[in-house]
């Protein structure tokens, strides 16, 4: 029964977290946990030291069983809270990455697994401001053209709706009259 409870508890925490890092470590002492620990909680990310053996078997019970292949050797793990910006975890992993005993070996974002490749490609997107002012850049190429087509068309086929204009609103008169 307490296995079963351990198993709930990681995996609703995991769910809770917009991210999850794991990481393996070797060599790290008191002082050296106390600085990264420090650098994350003021982004109000968490580090925990996890034991490999119960991580993996808490994992395998749950929807990111496949992680736990990749762990062998000392563990820890980062979480995040929902409030964390997207650039507060980017800036995680690149510090983790910075560091010569830490591997990261694998995260969970939004629910979805990841290895460290897909880890990689996540960080390496453009921020939200980035893709805004491509996207206002395109939107306002794009609209021009498409400003000037409608003008366009507009001005040449104006002289065909009015050409057909009486005929229509004649028919359209007919329509009504036999319908009611």
């Amino acid at each position: 029964m307490r296995n079963i409870e351990q198993i709930q508890r990681t995996t609703e925490r995991f769910d809770s977290s917009t991210f999850v890092l794991f990481i393996q470590y070797s060599d790290y002492n008191t002082s050296e946990w106390r600085v990264i620990k420090k650098e994350l909680s003021e982004n109000n990310l968490k580090l925990k030291v996890i034991k490999t053996s119960k991580i993996k078997k808490n994992l395998k019970e749950t929807s990111y069983g496949s992680l736990s292949q990749a762990f062998n050797g000392p563990m820890a793990v980062v979480l995040s809270e929902e409030n964390v910006p997207f650039e507060t975890l980017i800036q995680a992993v690149e510090l983790l990455n910075k560091e010569d005993k830490l591997h990261i070996v694998g995260a969970i974002y939004n629910k979805t697994t990841l290895f460290p490749s897909k880890v990689n490609e996540l960080i390496s997107l453009p921020s939200k401001e980035e893709l805004l002012a491509e996207g206002m850049v395109y939107l306002q190429s794009v609209g021009g053209l498409n400003v000037i087509r409608l003008v366009n068309t507009a001005l040449s086929s104006q002289v065909n709706v009015l050409d057909q204009s009486p005929q229509r609103l004649v028919n359209l008169l007919e329509y009504k009259r036999v319908t009611f």
